[in-house]
C-alpha cells in the first residue's frame, strides 16, 4: 500500500471509525458561562460550511462559476474537505454546554477568519467589488471573525454573582 492511498482511503476510514467509536461517550461537566446564542452561531456555521462543502464536492462546476475568484473543478473539490471539516467541527462543539467547552474552536475559528480575510485582502485585485461573490465572501468571513472573538471575549468577561437567593 502506497502513501496516497493510506492518505485518501486508510486515514478516513480510521477517522470514521474514531468518530463512530467517542460519539456517545460522557463528557464531564465544565464550569464557565453556559454556550446560549452561541449554540445558534455554531450551528449557522455548521449549516453553511457544510452546505458549501457539499456543494463544491458534488456541484463543482457550479462553484466553478459562482466562487469569487477563478478556481478549476479539482480546486473545487478540494476546497469541499476543509469546508466539511468546519461543518462538522461546528456542529459537534455546538452540543457542548459552556463557552469553556467551545474555546479550542472558537479560537481556532479566529484564527482561521482573521488569517482568510489578511490573505483576501493581500489579494483583492482577485475579487471585483461588482461580483455578489465577493460580496458574500467578505461579509461571511468578516462575521466570522466578530462571532468568533465574541465566543472568546466571553472568557475574558468576569461571570456575575448569581442573583438567587
Amino acid at each position: 500500500m502506497n502513501t496516497a492511498t493510506a492518505s485518501y482511503v486508510v486515514l478516513p476510514l480510521r477517522g470514521i471509525a474514531l468518530l463512530a467509536w467517542t460519539r456517545d461517550r460522557p463528557r464531564p461537566a465544565v464550569a464557565g458561562p453556559p454556550l446560549g446564542a452561541g449554540r445558534a452561531l455554531l450551528l449557522v456555521q455548521a449549516v453553511v460550511y457544510g452546505l458549501a462543502g457539499l456543494l463544491l464536492l458534488v456541484a463543482r462546476e457550479l462553484m466553478v462559476d459562482v466562487w469569487p475568484w477563478p478556481i478549476s473543478n479539482g480546486l473545487a473539490q478540494f476546497y469541499a474537505g476543509p469546508f466539511l471539516a468546519l461543518a462538522y467541527c461546528c456542529w459537534r462543539y455546538a452540543t457542548r454546554a459552556t463557552v469553556v467547552e467551545v474555546l479550542p474552536l472558537a479560537l481556532g475559528l479566529l484564527a482561521f477568519t482573521v488569517a482568510t480575510l489578511a490573505v483576501s485582502i493581500r489579494h483583492r485585485s482577485l475579487f471585483s467589488a461588482s461580483d455578489l461573490a465577493s460580496w458574500v465572501w467578505f461579509g461571511w468571513f468578516g462575521l466570522g471573525v466578530l462571532g468568533s472573538a465574541w465566543l472568546v471575549v466571553r472568557l475574558a468577561r468576569p461571570s456575575r454573582p448569581s442573583t438567587s437567593g
